[in-house]
């Protein structure tokens, strides 16, 4: 679209005309160039960014509503057509990310432009050659790709708050680990497929041994340091499978998913020596070391009661403290009911 009588209009004319162009501009391609997605994540979480921006039929249903009113407004026209695109803009911006949004955004604003200046878009009132015409269209285009765009970043926004949120009432706030409740809704999820599956698991309850002593001789603050340090070494320990959690005071519990009594007894007794052999700093130059003890439930093929492997593993973790701390202390239950069926009276 030009006009053959800028040439002749003057200076203020002028930079009115040059900047709704910019305007344009910025409205419709800064937005992509700002939203645009970290390549070098994309490649290096290439499973995550695929499944963000794969193609699922229900997710392209607010494209097809865009593409429809293209289409609607070239067989309408008249003066509406421009904004028949905005309530399927609107829910692309409520449907996709910010980057997709703008994406889309851009699309809008060119086919817009282009269908008028070529008659595609038929409307009968607008004058092409008249400069305060182009300046009405343009301006008005490039405002209206405000709207899907900002509903886009308020639904980030709100998308990011929830996730904070989400965050924060399934984590514990000093460890960063799993509360109880999060732990055991992940625990009982891995333990219902891992029943279907036939396969076996195993459940960690640890306990740092005299917590209350370090409490006391050196304060909450120093109590603090210590289970931040146990969280650390143990989610080190663990493999990337497995899941841990705080579920009080100074007891964690973990589930093992697809472990062997072998498995699950060596990843216990390296949580048990990395901890007895790392000084933990409680400020003030001084360090202290601290032991665990930690009861395993095993059972070969998992059933969907994440409570009774807890506590089984419990009992397993009192006869440990009861045999000197620092120890781990295995219940095996297929060993369990093979014991209680062999003493049964006929």
């Amino acid at each position: 679209m030009t006009d053959t009588s800028l040439s002749n209009a003057g200076p203020l004319k002028g930079r009115a005309f040059w900047f709704v162009n910019e305007l344009v501009n910025l409205m419709a391609i800064l937005p992509v160039m700002l939203s645009l997605p970290d390549l070098s994540g994309f490649r290096l979480n290439r499973r995550r960014a695929f499944k963000t921006y794969s193609i699922q039929p229900g997710k392209i249903l607010p494209v097809c509503a865009l593409l429809a009113s293209f289409v609607l407004g070239i067989i309408i026209g008249g003066p509406g057509a421009p904004v028949f695109s905005i309530p399927a803009l609107l829910w692309c911006a409520l449907s996709y990310d910010i980057f997709i949004t703008s994406v889309l955004t851009l699309f809008y604003s060119g086919w817009v432009l282009i269908s008028m200046s070529m008659g595609y878009l038929p409307i009968s009132i607008v004058n092409m050659n008249s400069r305060p015409m182009l300046l009405s269209i343009r301006t008005g285009v490039s405002l209206l790709t405000m709207a899907p765009l900002t509903v886009a970043c308020v639904m980030a926004a709100r998308e990011e708050l929830l996730r904070q949120l989400k965050y924060i009432a399934e984590h514990d706030q000093l460890t960063s680990l799993l509360n109880r409740r999060a732990f055991n809704e992940r625990a009982s999820s891995k333990l219902c497929a891992l029943a279907e599956q036939r396969r076996p698991v195993a459940v960690l309850m640890l306990d740092i041994d005299k917590f209350k002593d370090v409490n006391d001789t050196y304060g909450h603050a120093g109590g603090d340091r210590v289970l931040v340090a146990f969280a650390r070494i143990a989610s080190a320990g663990l493999r990337e499978v497995d899941t841990l959690g705080r579920i009080g005071g100074e007891e964690f519990a973990a589930i093992l998913p697809g472990c062997s009594r072998k498995d699950a007894e060596m990843i216990a007794e390296r949580i048990r020596s990395k901890l007895a052999s790392t000084p933990i700093a409680i400020g003030d130059d001084q360090q202290i070391k601290v032991t665990v003890s930690i009861g395993i439930s095993l059972i070969h093929q998992a059933v969907p009661d994440i409570e009774a492997l807890l506590l089984i593993a419990d009992k397993a973790l009192y006869r440990a403290k009861e045999n000197g701390r620092n120890r781990v202390e295995t219940d095996d239950l297929d060993d369990i009911k093979n014991k209680m069926i062999r003493f049964q009276p006929n």
